[in-house]
């Protein structure tokens, strides 16, 4: 085959490839606005949430404690975390909380003594619901939400 003929078929297939991926970036837009036509985009988490201490552990926090929750939060020892924990057991930076699609959702951030949620390990993101309790080494965490609030 002549190197024209190549380059032509090349240039035919990266037009074709550009036009396939705006095709899909559309849809993606159009299904979204669909969503937010019809009111189904859940609202993100208020920062009416908090993190209530259950157990200290051996911090310097008493039990009932809150730390208000208004964006992506961090945990961990060091001082530039959104709520710092002087817990030996808890890394510098331990974990994170982040607001998507109207839930909490939480990941360890490669901590030493890693995060549990119920008291299961926390692998990749997993979704934070009311009521559920974050152990951070010897810190116990409960995710709480106003009455008023689902």
């Amino acid at each position: 085959m002549p190197v024209d003929v190549l380059i032509l078929l090349l240039r035919l297939a990266m037009v074709l490839a550009l036009y396939a991926f705006l095709l899909s970036v559309l849809s993606v837009i159009r299904r979204d606005l669909h969503r937010a036509a019809a009111g189904t985009v859940p609202e993100p988490p208020r920062g009416e949430d908090r993190l209530l201490v259950v157990d200290p552990g051996a911090t310097s926090l008493r039990v009932g404690a809150a730390f208000e929750l208004s964006g992506p939060t961090t945990l961990g020892r060091a001082r530039d975390n959104a709520i710092v924990l002087d817990d030996g057991y808890v890394s510098a930076r331990h974990a994170r909380l982040t607001p998507r699609d109207g839930v909490w959702l939480l990941a360890d951030l490669g901590s030493t003594n890693g995060t549990r949620l119920n008291e299961r390990p926390v692998r990749g993101e997993v979704r934070v619901a009311p009521g559920d309790v974050i152990a951070l080494g010897s810190v116990r965490l409960k995710l709480v939400r106003p009455e008023n609030r689902r």
